[in-house]
């Protein structure tokens, strides 16, 4: 998970780059400098040299046990009561607080499943599924803080995933056999749905998921 804002600045004679980011990024390294999934690297920039970023692998357990984790940073730009930082916390835990490359610049938030070139060495691993649970923002609005001046704001996105109603199974066609079986063995044997299967079933918009939506798809099925 990371805040990311990016700004170049030709306003000089050379380019100055911003690079204004809070990363918690896995694998870290354990103190045989070797990766771990056990330890974390906590990361803060305001640029994209050497001495504009602060990196720290800290020891936040076990990670790989099948159970939901929380990931969390408090990040202070600072005024006249809180000193600028960022703190670090897992499971709850206050794990680590850096003071030094402290970003002010408001950023895109992002959650992802990536793999950092070189550094984080070869992928050798079967497929396996990124859940999240829930994601939280709260704002502190610190005299610290600055609007974010993204330069390429369209950068990074993706098409996304298109939903239409009563398309369960997300195949592009709403209100088949498909989706009516897919949405039966969500309701019986609560099987997974991702966000956007939601969306598609939720035919009422009431905000839940349940055997309403599934008359509903039988009665437009009925009426074609």
């Amino acid at each position: 998970m990371w805040t990311f804002e990016y700004e170049e600045d030709y306003s000089g004679d050379d380019l100055k780059v911003t690079n204004h980011e809070i990363d918690i990024e896995f694998p870290g390294r354990n103190t045989e400098n070797e990766q771990s999934l056990d330890h974390v690297l906590c990361t803060n920039w305001t640029g994209e040299n050497e001495n504009e970023y602060t990196s720290r692998s800290v020891y936040c357990g076990e990670q790989m046990d099948g159970n939901y984790h929380t990931y969390r940073f408090d990040w202070h730009t600072g005024d006249e009561n809180e000193i600028p930082r960022v703190e670090y916390y897992f499971d709850d835990k206050l794990t680590y607080t850096s003071y030094d490359h402290i970003p002010t610049n408001a950023g895109r938030f992002w959650l992802g499943a990536w793999f950092p070139k070189n550094w984080a060495g070869v992928p050798d691993f079967d497929m396996t599924e990124f859940s999240v649970d829930y994601v939280k923002i709260t704002t502190f609005h610190e005299r610290g803080d600055k609007p974010q001046n993204e330069s390429y704001p369209n950068d990074g996105w993706g098409e996304g995933i298109r939903t239409t109603k009563g398309d369960t199974d997300l195949d592009g066609r709403a209100g088949d056999n498909r989706d009516l079986s897919a949405l039966r063995e969500y309701l019986v044997k609560k099987s997974r749905f991702i966000y956007h299967q939601y969306t598609a079933s939720d035919m009422n918009d009431d905000g839940k998921v349940n055997a309403i939506d599934l008359l509903i798809i039988k009665r437009s099925r009925s009426l074609l």
